[in-house]
């Protein structure tokens, strides 16, 4: 498999946005993690630095549409030949964008084998928001800031991610 790189979404805590900022208030609620919320959809390399990260909208946004509604989706599938890009189960599977199997279809033997291959790369996308959210504090309580910073603040947190990881390689205190 040519991999090029591995996507996941991930929920941003936001405070309860004012109506004047959203118009339905309730969309930016995620059930499953019982916060408000903004879908954040992302892809990183093998170094766990992003090569995207987009505000795909509110917290009840599921990855499998959030994909969709970011320039993200358009670059995957505009991938040349055998090339893709690994998710987790929860994305819709096409020609470039190839997610481990879930449910009783990961019980199968072959499955379960692609399964254990493809989350080896996968973990790099789960290491890259551990490191964003460990390294920025800011993130570890619910952001406080209009709606419409929420996509500078995520791309300006990944840039100084990518920055530091960069900075890294070349001093040579990160083995390749």
């Amino acid at each position: 498999v040519n991999c090029v790189s591995v996507v996941d979404g991930i929920l941003v805590r936001i405070s309860t946005p004012c109506k004047k900022d959203a118009k339905n208030v309730r969309s930016f609620f995620s059930g499953h993690y019982q916060a408000y919320g903004m879908n954040i959809q992302a892809a990183c390399d093998h170094l766990c630095r992003f090569t995207f990260l987009g505000v795909a909208g509110p917290g009840v946004m599921s990855d499998r549409e959030a994909v969709e509604q970011v320039p993200l989706h358009a670059m995957i599938q505009g991938l040349p030949g055998r090339y893709c890009v690994i998710g987790d189960c929860a994305y819709r599977p096409t020609e470039h964008l190839v997610p481990i199997f879930g449910g009783a279809s990961a019980l199968d033997t072959d499955n379960d084998n692609w399964n254990f291959y493809a989350s080896q790369c996968r973990i790099r996308i789960e290491m890259a928001f551990g490191l964003m959210k460990q390294k920025w504090g800011i993130l570890n309580s619910p952001l406080r800031i209009r709606l419409r910073n929420v996509k500078r603040l995520m791309c300006c947190l990944a840039r100084l991610q990518n920055f530091t990881i960069n900075e890294r390689l070349c001093h040579g205190c990160v083995t390749r």
